[in-house]
C-alpha cells in the first residue's frame, strides 16, 4: 500500500479520521451512541446510510437500533438519528424509488426477564422472553418505522431484497431448527443426513422460505405474496433480472426463482427442488442444483462442515456474486456459475470442536460498484469490493474471471463487517463490529488531486 497521509477532521456529533492514498479518502467516523454494528444499507438516491447495531447508553443494552447517517451527520453538524427497531439484525435492503428501508429482525427465545416486554415480543409470567422475527418498514423521508409484519414462531427471518420496478420484497428466513435436546434425533419437520464434522452428533437438514411481500404505504400494510421453497439457512438473497436468488449457507446451494408480481403470480422455482443431501458435503456432491463451490472442490481453508458454503451475495451488471465467507467468490448468470476466485490472505480454520473455528477469512461480505459510477468518475470497470477479516477490502474486477485489482487496507479497523455501497456518490460504507464506529471509502477524482463527498 501506498504511504497513508493521516489528516484530522473535527466533527460536532462524531470524531472522524480521514486517511487519503492514491485512490480513495477513507473516513472513519465515531458513533459513540451504538455498538456491535453488524449491518449497513444505503439509499444511493439520498446518500442516506443505515448501520444497523443496538445502543450503548446505560441500561440499554438490549435496545436494538439503525443509526442514520446523513450529510449534517458527515459535516459534523448534528448527531445520527436513532431508529428503534424490535430486535437485533444484520439485514436489511432499500427501495430507493419509493425511499422505503426495510430490515428482517431475527427470532430469538431468552431467559425470563422482570419487565413486560416491548413491541415484537410475548412475555408470559415465568416464561422466556419471546422475540418473534419481523419484516420492519422504515419510511426513508421521516427516518422512523412504518410498521412491522410478524412471522410465525420460530421462523428466523435473514436476508432481503427489493424488486425496483415492483416494490416487491424478499425475505430469506429459516425453518425452525431441525435439531432436538436430544442431539442424536432430528425433530418430525427435519431429516437426518450425514455429518462428518462431529461424528456423535446427528445434523438435521431443513428446508428454508423465500417470502415475497407487498406493502401498502397508504395502508401502512404489509402482504405476504409467496412462500417459495428454498434449501437449509438462506442466508442472504438477492434480485437480478427478475429473478430471486437465495444463498443456502448450510447446504452450499442457490434457489432461484422468477420474480413475483403483485398479485402474487409468478415465483416459480428454476432449480431444482430443494432436497436434503444423501452424503456428506464434504464428498463433494451437491444436494440439488446449483451448488455454487461444488464443481470448484473443497475450499482447503474452511472448516470440516464449511468446504462448500454459500454465505453473502450482492447483484450487480445483471449477475449475481455470492462468498462462501472464507476465501471465495463465485459470480452467477442466470442460473449458472460462470467464474469463481479465492481471494488471497484468508487463513486456515483451527477446526476447534463444536465451534465455527478459528482463523480469518478474506471473504466475509460483498458490494457490487457499477462501472462509471458517480457524477464525475468512478471505476473504469463494474468492481466487486470483497471485506476481509483482515480489515481490507479486495477489489476484484466484476467480469467473469473475477481479477484481483487492488486490496485496500482500512487503517484503524478491528473487525470489518458488513457492506453498502452508494454508486452515485463512489462511496462504499463499511462496519466494524469490533469498535463504535463505521467506515467510508470516497472515491477520488480520475486525476487523484481532489476528494468529493
Amino acid at each position: 500500500m501506498k504511504r497513508l497521509i493521516l489528516l484530522v477532521i473535527l466533527s460536532i456529533a462524531t470524531a472522524n479520521l480521514a486517511f487519503a492514498d492514491q485512490n480513495y479518502l477513507i473516513r472513519k467516523i465515531d458513533l459513540p451512541m451504538g455498538k456491535n454494528f453488524e449491518g449497513i444499507t444505503v439509499n444511493p438516491t439520498t446518500h442516506k446510510a443505515y448501520v444497523i447495531g443496538e445502543l450503548a447508553t446505560e441500561g440499554a443494552d438490549d435496545d436494538k437500533a439503525v443509526f442514520v447517517i446523513n450529510s449534517m451527520v458527515l459535516a459534523g453538524k448534528s448527531a445520527p438519528k436513532v431508529i428503534h427497531i424490535p430486535y437485533e439484525t444484520e439485514y436489511a435492503a432499500v427501495d430507493p424509488i419509493r425511499n422505503l428501508i426495510y430490515l428482517s429482525t431475527k427470532y430469538s427465545v431468552e431467559a425470563p426477564e422482570t419487565d413486560n416486554g416491548t413491541a415484537g415480543e410475548v412475555v408470559l409470567p415465568g416464561q422466556p422472553v419471546v422475540h418473534l422475527g419481523t419484516l420492519t418498514v422504515i419510511d426513508g423521508y421521516t427516518d422512523s418505522v412504518l410498521t412491522a409484519y410478524t412471522f410465525d414462531a420460530g421462523i428466523q427471518p435473514e436476508g432481503v431484497a427489493v424488486d425496483p420496478a415492483t416494490g416487491i420484497v424478499y425475505v430469506g428466513a429459516k425453518a425452525p431448527e431441525g435439531e432436538s435436546s436430544n442431539v442424536n434425533i432430528c425433530n418430525a419437520w427435519a431429516t437426518p443426513i450425514p455429518d462428518v464434522a462431529d461424528p456423535g452428533d446427528v445434523e438435521c437438514w431443513t428446508s428454508g422460505h423465500i417470502y415475497a411481500f407487498s406493502f401498502d404505504a397508504v395502508k401502512k400494510a404489509v402482504t405476504l405474496l409467496k412462500d417459495i421453497p428454498a434449501g437449509d439457512d438462506p442466508e442472504s438473497v438477492a434480485f437480478a433480472n427478475r429473478m430471486i436468488y437465495a444463498a443456502n449457507e448450510d447446504d452450499g446451494t442457490v434457489t432461484i426463482a422468477t420474480a413475483v408480481n403483485r398479485d402474487g403470480s409468478g415465483g416459480a422455482l428454476l432449480t431444482d427442488w430443494p432436497i436434503p443431501p444423501s452424503q456428506p458435503y464434504e464428498a463433494g456432491i451437491a444436494p440439488y442444483s446449483l451448488g455454487v463451490f461444488y464443481g470448484y472442490g473443497p475450499n482447503p481453508l474452511a472448516c470440516t462442515e464449511n468446504k462448500f458454503e454459500a454465505d453473502k451475495m450482492v447483484a450487480g451488471g445483471g449477475s449475481v456474486f455470492i462468498t462462501d465467507d472464507r476465501s471465495r467468490v463465485a459470480k452467477i448468470k442466470g442460473t449458472a456459475v460462470v467464474g469463481m476466485r479465492d481471494v488471497p490472505g484468508a487463513t486456515i480454520c483451527e477446526n476447534i470442536p463444536d465451534s465455527d473455528g478459528g482463523g480469518k477469512n478474506s471473504a466475509n461480505n460483498i458490494g457490487f460498484m457499477p462501472a462509471y459510477a458517480g457524477l464525475l468518475y468512478g471505476d473504469l470497470f463494474p468492481t466487486l469490493y470483497v471485506v476481509s477479516e483482515q480489515d481490507t477490502v479486495t477489489l476484484l474486477n466484476a467480469g467473469d474471471s473475477l481479477e484481483v485489482q487492488s486490496v485496500v487496507t482500512v487503517p484503524g479497523a478491528v473487525h470489518l463487517d458488513a457492506i453498502g455501497v452508494d454508486p452515485a456518490a463512489n462511496r462504499v460504507w463499511l462496519t466494524d463490529e469490533g469498535q463504535q464506529s463505521v467506515f467510508m471509502l470516497q472515491r477520488s477524482y480520475v486525476n487523484w488531486t481532489g476528494y468529493t463527498y
